[in-house]
């Protein structure tokens, strides 16, 4: 384990030769099962400060940071920071949809996306404070932000508040289950689930 659990750790993700992918204030671990490595700046990352992880189809490891966004093939690594076309390089949140497309949010800069050939900024979210995505079994890209959770079927933006039934507007973790139902974790307030028509609400007092 190495000094890895004294760290912060932000960010986990397992890619498809079930190598487990730590994000950290100083880097990025990975442990294959037996050896334990870790990745800085020094090595390629834009930063050492890891906020997120997806792991695409070609299994390319892609590399939310606080000073851009890096992407590591098992050999070479590759960054961006002005092609992003954000006006923020910090990548809180990241994910890659059925398309392989890749979304990024950032820290009061919005959504962009990349197909590994153009870049996209999108402004249809509810707030720019990105923290969180999560694509569900129709494609259709989930943004949690400190003002509500956005959508985007990839023609319409669609936003979702305490009004329509979030049990709070401060989003911090998303996540789809096999039924295609959306959970929303939020920043004290509790839990929400979201199946495309109702919406249901677990209180931390209901956990037991």
């Amino acid at each position: 384990l190495g000094d890895v659990y004294k760290r912060q750790i932000f960010s986990i993700a397992v890619d498809a030769d079930n190598v487990k992918w730590f994000g950290t204030i100083d880097g990025v671990s990975c442990f294959n099962g037996t050896t334990w490595k870790t990745y800085t700046k020094a090595d390629g990352l834009a930063s050492n400060s890891i906020q997120s992880i997806a792991v695409d189809p070609d299994n390319i490891k892609w590399f939310g940071t606080g000073s851009g966004l890096s992407c590591f093939d098992g050999t070479a690594w590759t960054t961006y920071t002005t092609e992003i076309e954000s006006n923020s390089n910090f990548v809180r949140a990241t994910a890659v949809d059925a398309d392989n497309v890749k979304w990024f949010g950032f820290e009061c800069g919005g959504v962009s996306s990349y197909d590994r050939t153009s870049w996209e900024i999108y402004t249809g979210s509810v707030h720019s404070c990105i923290r969180s995505i999560a694509v569900d079994a129709d494609n259709v890209k989930w943004f949690g932000t400190r003002e509500g959770v956005s959508s985007f079927d990839g023609t319409t933006w669609t936003t979702y508040t305490t009004k329509d039934g979030l049990v709070s507007n401060d989003i911090q973790s998303i996540a789809v289950d096999a039924d295609n139902v959306r959970w929303f974790g939020t920043d004290g307030s509790g839990l929400s689930g979201f199946n495309g028509a109702t919406w249901i609400t677990y209180s931390p007092e209901s956990w037991g």
